[in-house]
């Protein structure tokens, strides 16, 4: 059994409909589309990424660079609950693409403290 291709973590919280910026990156532009869509756009270097954001949550990530590379993660459907329901995630270059259909989502309880500071 091969394993999945994920997303860089950049791109990869949009999966989640969560928007983490990438660390180090600029944010130069940002747009109040008219249907209600708001664009940002980072870059670092010769990265680019561009975010699409409504309601709240990421719809769409992409990441480009100067060489050709390009991914994207596509929100293509919400759950009853507003969580990602339905996801694509393409590296174009590389001709791969991972499709994530949520069917069951089980809340569970979180770690204890002591999990994150062994001081306690």
């Amino acid at each position: 059994m091969g394993s999945a291709p994920l997303p860089p973590p950049e791109l990869f919280w949009g999966v989640l409909g969560v928007l983490r910026r990438p660390l180090d990156a600029a944010l130069t532009e940002s747009h109040l589309e008219e249907d209600a869509v708001t664009r940002l756009v980072y870059r670092r270097g010769e990265e680019r990424w561009v975010y699409e954001v409504s309601g709240g949550s990421v719809v769409q990530a992409e990441w480009t660079d100067d060489a050709g590379g390009r991914m994207t993660v596509e929100v293509r459907s919400i759950g009853a609950d507003g969580r990602p329901s339905s996801v694509r995630y393409r590296d174009w270059p590389a001709f791969v693409e991972l499709s994530i259909d949520v069917t069951d989502i089980q809340d569970v309880e979180g770690h204890p403290d002591e999990t994150w500071d062994p001081a306690l």
